[in-house]
């Protein structure tokens, strides 16, 4: 108590270190990038800020504010930079074409957490589980990190999965997730196969597949238009354009001959199509 009464006493150098350190990374959170480009070193031999009267703003309602998260939130998502298309313009693309002045949206993809968690929230299964104990992630006879689907809060947000330093749950770590070996203030953000085979092949995205697929069936019932417009709506936030609603209906074509010989081929055919949607940019990036 007494070192956090140090640390954040009015007016002093201390507090306003912590300020502009915080809202720096609330910053890098939001847009990839903090003001300060290395969020661990705001000093002389760390980057300048791009914006340096935004930091002190920032920081100074921070504070004034009485230290609230919630309000340092609000005033990002609230403005008009957060809220940008990320589409391209010639002439800032000519001035500014690493985007350091956020002239638009920088494209991001989701950190692995969300990932996970937004495959469990579009299919129905994520678990409701908000405090209590981790949730084990044992490693398999074949060396991967797993979560047991049979045991409880397995559903549970990615927050509650148990991390070990040597044992990072392998869905995550695919995905970017770091070790807790070292402080980690700024993730990587690799685009490789893995990531591809992760999404088409592995039993979590399999089991999601089905589940997002028996949603839509409680949704939409029977009715093909709607339960692929439903899909696009859970993934993507936005409705499938003509281009992309003729290639579900000519994939969900194709997918029932492949399964015509087996058990249950419209399950199946349907199962397929909603883990591709997992795989899309639009699911996938910000």
């Amino acid at each position: 108590l007494t070192w956090a009464n140090w640390l954040t006493e009015s007016n002093s150098p201390q507090a306003s270190l912590l300020a502009r350190v915080t809202v720096n990374r609330v910053w890098q959170h939001y847009f990839g990038a903090g003001i300060v480009a290395t969020p661990d070193n705001l000093g002389l031999s760390g980057a300048k800020p791009s914006h340096p009267e935004l930091l002190d703003w920032l920081a100074a309602k921070f504070v004034e504010s009485g230290w609230s998260m919630k309000t340092l939130h609000r005033l990002i998502l609230d403005s008009a930079t957060f809220r940008q298309t990320s589409g391209p313009r010639a002439r800032a693309v000519d001035r500014d074409p690493e985007n350091h002045l956020l002239w638009r949206y920088p494209v991001r993809r989701l950190d692995a957490e969300a990932i996970r968690d937004a495959m469990l929230a579009v299919s129905g299964r994520l678990s409701s589980k908000t405090n209590g104990p981790y949730v084990p992630t044992p490693r398999n006879s074949i060396g991967e990190v797993l979560v047991d689907e049979a045991k409880p809060d397995a559903f549970a947000r990615s927050i509650f999965l148990q991390h070990r330093r040597t044992q990072v749950p392998t869905f995550l770590g695919t995905f970017d997730a770091p070790s807790v070996v070292f402080n980690c203030t700024r993730r990587a953000e690799t685009t490789m196969p893995l990531q591809s085979l992760s999404l088409l092949n592995s039993e979590f995205s399999v089991k999601r597949g089905e589940d997002l697929a028996q949603r839509l069936a409680r949704d939409c019932g029977t009715d093909e238009a709607a339960k692929i417009r439903r899909g696009f709506l859970l993934t993507t936030g936005r409705e499938p354009d003509s281009a992309e609603r003729k290639m579900a209906v000519r994939f969900l074509a194709e997918q029932r001959r492949v399964y015509a010989d087996t058990k249950d081929p419209e399950s199946r055919a349907w199962a397929d199509f909603c883990q591709s949607l997992f795989g899309l940019n639009s699911f996938l990036y910000l």
